[in-house]
């Protein structure tokens, strides 16, 4: 069976650790007060934030949503969520607890499998850009003889020099 959190402060505080993660907080809070919430920063104090807190027990939930701040509560209950579920964040928040309670050999895989896409597309990119370039070098050796150098820089965003080099090649 896997791991339960031990509480929701504690949830939060691995979540938040990294910037990208603040929408998580955004969608529980956006659902608490039942208006749009945009973190700017995280205070180290809660006492900077709040004048008071909110005890939600958790252990004490009946597992019945009636609305999308139960959806928050069965999945920090439950740690898992329903496809029926809508609360803003709680898809964020569940991608992010998958990767945690992953074992460290399964962290190296899906990191090295993040790695590995960002990659791709990195290539991907590159070879899209040589392509690109290519083909604004074959239209300009193509204007050469019916264009000026400056008009075939602006159509072709090409440097004058680059132009310049073409016409000696």
């Amino acid at each position: 069976m896997s791991r339960k959190l031990a509480s929701f402060d504690l949830a939060m505080k691995k979540i938040l650790r990294q910037k990208d993660n603040f929408n998580i907080l955004e969608g529980f809070l956006s659902e608490l007060f039942r208006f749009d919430i945009k973190i700017v920063e995280i205070l180290e104090s809660v006492h900077q934030i709040f004048p008071k807190y909110f005890v939600i027990r958790v252990n004490k939930f009946n597992d019945k949503t009636k609305n999308r701040i139960d959806e928050w509560i069965y999945f920090l209950k439950n740690e898992m969520i329903r496809d029926d579920f809508k609360a803003k964040g709680l898809k964020k928040a569940k991608e992010t607890l998958d990767i945690m309670k992953l074992n460290d050999k399964e962290r190296i895989a899906y990191n090295r499998k993040l790695e590995n896409k960002s990659l791709e597309k990195s290539l991907f990119k590159s070879a899209l850009m040589e392509h690109e370039y290519k083909t604004k070098i074959e239209i300009a050796k193509n204007l050469l003889d019916i264009l000026d150098v400056e008009t075939i820089a602006i159509k072709t965003g090409l440097s004058i020099e680059e132009i310049e080099e073409l016409k000696r090649l």
